[in-house]
Parts: structure tokens; sequence; C-alpha cells
């Protein structure tokens, strides 16, 4: 039984380790600014500065700045992380299964030889693919666009829109 839990304990610690390298560490955010004047400008944030942009264009990968007078609305495109969330949905769900399972016998002090392993792989499954969808619904979630409108905002709410977006640039403490 040991082996069991030694077992998945390390599946969640690869699984949690191979999340943190496979981050964008050092990307900015794709954005899609709609000027005042209906043109739209997408790329990646470089940088925020107190009155502009800097991105990077997606189409012919030049450095534009933006000033934020010239801004109506910019939204943040965020990627669906359906696949991701699934699979963590699924190892985290079926390691709930197998030691709830576990629990259930050791609190009863029941006999391994009851059916442990059979109950144990229809509670893995049960619970893998339960947590499997509500991975994927989180990671839809956490994937839909993030629009921000700036036309008719106060200079203090523009303060505050540009400080959460230059989190989100490439360059985070550019001036």
């Amino acid at each position: 039984m040991k082996k069991i839990i030694t077992a998945m304990l390390s599946i969640s610690l690869l699984m949690t380790v191979h999340g943190y390298l496979m981050a964008n560490h050092g990307q900015g955010a794709e954005i899609i600014i709609q000027r005042k004047d209906g043109q739209l400008v997408r790329g990646e944030l470089i940088a925020v500065k107190k009155k502009s942009l800097l991105i990077q264009d997606s189409q012919n990968r030049l450095d534009e700045t933006i000033k934020i007078m010239d801004v109506k609305l910019i939204t943040v495109e965020k990627k669906a992380k359906i696949l991701r969330n699934s699979g963590l949905g699924l190892i985290t769900g079926a390691a709930g299964g197998v030691l709830g399972t576990l629990g259930i016998y050791e609190m009863f002090q029941l006999p391994y030889s009851w059916g442990f392993k059979d109950k144990a792989k229809r509670m893995a499954i049960i619970s893998g693919v339960g947590g499997m969808i509500a991975g994927g619904i989180l990671g839809i979630i956490a994937g839909i666009d993030e629009p921000i409108l700036l036309e008719g905002k106060s200079e203090l709410e523009i303060k505050e829109i540009l400080e959460k977006l230059h989190k989100k640039a490439r360059i985070s403490d550019f001036n």
C-alpha cells in the first residue's frame, strides 16, 4: 500500500515540476488594441509606460509605441488551458479515489482481501473522470479573453489599469 501512495505522490510532484517548467516565463501577454479611430493592432505586450504601451506587432514583428490617449479598448487574449487542467483533474481525481478507498478501508479496519483493488480501480476511474471534466471546465473559463475599456475612464482608473497590465508585460520593470 505504501508503494501506491509513494507512486501517487511522485506523479503529483512530477506534474507540479513539469507545469512550472512549461510556464511561459519571459513572454508578454498577447493583446488586441482598438484605437479610437477604429484601427486594430494585435501583438505581444512588451512594456507599459506611463502614457503609452510598447507592443511587438504580430504581423510584421516590429515594435510599436501606442499612446494611451489614442486607445479605446484593450483585449488581453488568454490561452485556454483545457488539456492541462483536464490532465491535472484526471490525475488528482484518480489519486483521490484511490486514497479515499484506502481511507475507508483503514477507518473501518476492513481486510484488503475484501476486493480493495477492484474498489480502488472503480473509484479511481469515477473520480478521475469527474476531475477531468471539472478541470476542462475550469480550463475553458481560464481562457476567456479579458476586455479592458479605456474610453471614458478617469486618470486614476487608467493608472490602475496600466498597473495591472504592467504585470503582463514581457519587461515588467520598464520605465
